[in-house]
């Protein structure tokens, strides 16, 4: 049987030189796993801003309808009020108040019973 004779010393050098291996290849696993994670959250992150970015174009795009659908609905209420304005003035113009009428209506009446009254008297008279 062959026995293999070690030094304490070169023991300690391998145990430390096994040790510094397995710290060496945790470290490069950690260092690939955090380097992973680092590159999803950057893929992530730039999905987000995409996302972002369209959603923030489809409302800017929503805002300039907005937009113009109220500057078109100001000119139609300009026009309306246009309207409304010009009906007032010449409504006066158009239509008889109803005091007026009225006043009209009695004045015609009194001349027509005027005119009763002298029919009656030629027919008494005559």
């Amino acid at each position: 049987m062959n026995v293999i004779q070690i030094d304490f010393w070169q023991l300690v050098m391998m145990t430390g030189a096994l040790i510094g291996a397995l710290f060496a290849a945790a470290w490069a696993l950690i260092t690939i796993i955090v380097k992973q994670f680092t590159d999803q959250l950057d893929q992530r992150f730039k999905g987000q801003e995409d996302l972002r970015t369209e959603r923030e174009a489809a409302l800017d795009k929503r805002f300039k309808a907005l937009e113009h659908a109220i500057k078109s609905e100001g000119d139609g209420w300009r026009t309306v009020e246009r309207e409304l304005l010009e009906l007032k003035a010449a409504l006066p113009i158009q239509y008889l108040r109803r005091e007026d009428a009225i006043r009209q209506e009695v004045v015609i009446h009194s001349k027509l019973d005027a005119l009763a009254a002298k029919i009656d008297a030629l027919r008494v008279g005559g």
